[in-house]
């Protein structure tokens, strides 16, 4: 019998091993106030995500920004309705004043040296707030959509504060990458980020492909192993080509669902 409980012993091990890359990716995210959003981004540079519900019905998306801060640093993110890069993007910056009040400033960028203060953006801004924890910065906004266009440019940025103020942030490296499109509707991307929509599926085919693939090879042998004749190589071996086979199915079949 103990033999036999070797697959099922093994399974909570392997799928623990899934979780460490899970848990780099923004589907692992938690909010405040029980806040839950319908879709992420896990973006590829300046360890940012963006996360957002669409209202199709009122052309508006509740927004959070999340993205690691310096001491004395801002983060932005911002949608650009006329382009792609800075230059026109409708920004919202966040930083921690000197009294330690949390700051959501939307400052339209016109310039290479943005005057960032509380002001008005293109589009409708109908809430905005931020909150600092350990060293992590969230922006939430509700917002207008431009035009309802639902395939948006998004920009974000970090650098660091000038007497208070955001400065200049870095002209090399990851600074001049953190810029793309994003499909509300679909989730997909260019640029910068990652497949949330996919990652799901990829997700799903990993976890689908372990539970059934060992459950497969443990019915198929225990007949046996009560016999007191197979090995508990043969039960462990065709767990793992099972699980390689569902695994490649469920990433064939998740590619063209």
């Amino acid at each position: 019998m103990a033999v036999s409980m070797i697959p099922l012993f093994l399974l909570p091990i392997l799928l623990a091993g899934f979780r460490p890359s899970l848990a780099q990716t923004c589907l692992s995210d938690t909010f405040s106030s029980n806040r839950l959003f319908s879709s992420c981004n896990t973006l590829q540079y300046l360890g940012a995500a963006v996360h957002w519900n669409y209202h199709p019905d009122n052309a508006t998306i509740d927004v959070a920004y999340r993205a690691p801060i310096s001491s004395n640093g801002w983060v932005a993110w911002a949608l650009n309705p006329t382009g792609q890069g800075m230059m026109g993007a409708q920004a919202l910056f966040a930083f921690s004043g000197s009294d330690g009040v949390v700051r959501v400033y939307p400052t339209a960028i016109s310039t290479l040296t943005p005057d960032v203060k509380d002001g008005n953006l293109s589009f409708k801004v109908y809430s905005k707030s931020g909150e600092l924890s350990n060293g992590v910065m969230t922006i939430f906004a509700t917002l207008e959509l431009p035009g309802n266009r639902t395939t948006v440019n998004q920009v974000w940025q970090a650098g660091p504060l000038s007497n208070g103020s955001p400065s200049q942030h870095s002209t090399t490296g990851d600074n001049i990458k953190s810029s793309g499109s994003i499909d509300l509707l679909s989730g997909s991307v260019s640029g910068g980020g990652s497949n949330s929509r996919q990652r799901r599926k990829n997700t799903h085919g990993v976890l689908n492909a372990v539970s059934w693939g060992c459950l497969d090879a443990y019915w198929s042998h225990h007949s046996k192993i009560h016999e007191g004749f197979a090995d508990p190589a043969l039960v462990l071996s065709p767990c793992c080509l099972s699980t390689l086979s569902i695994y490649c199915r469920s990433c064939w079949m998740g590619h063209w669902s």
